[in-house]
């Protein structure tokens, strides 16, 4: 059973990896106080269609890619690059202040 609000879907994700486990992925809102880390993996979720995410890249910079995205089922997002499908995100659960996603 999902519990998605999609109030909250729609924000800055910063990957909490210490929180994962072999089932899922944890991620929590950018006013967030996490641990110190070297580099953490985002995506924001825009009303507007928009999937943009950010990861580590090399030296430390991040890089961003944007996507359009469609909620298909209830609890999974489909991305798009140029109308082609590349992602589903099976969403396990949104709450404000932690979103699970499956692995």
């Amino acid at each position: 059973m999902t519990n998605i609000n999609i109030l909250y879907l729609y924000t800055l994700w910063f990957h909490s990896y210490e929180e994962d486990d072999d089932y899922k992925q944890v991620y929590r809102p950018s006013s967030y106080d996490f641990p110190l880390s070297r580099g953490r993996d985002a995506f924001e979720i825009r009303k507007n269609g928009d999937f943009i995410s950010y990861s580590s890249g090399p030296v430390d910079l991040s890089q961003k890619n944007i996507y359009k995205f469609e909620i298909k089922d209830e609890n999974k997002l489909h991305l798009y690059k140029n109308k082609i499908l590349v992602n589903v995100i099976n969403i396990l659960s949104c709450e404000k202040d932690v979103l699970f996603i499956k692995k």
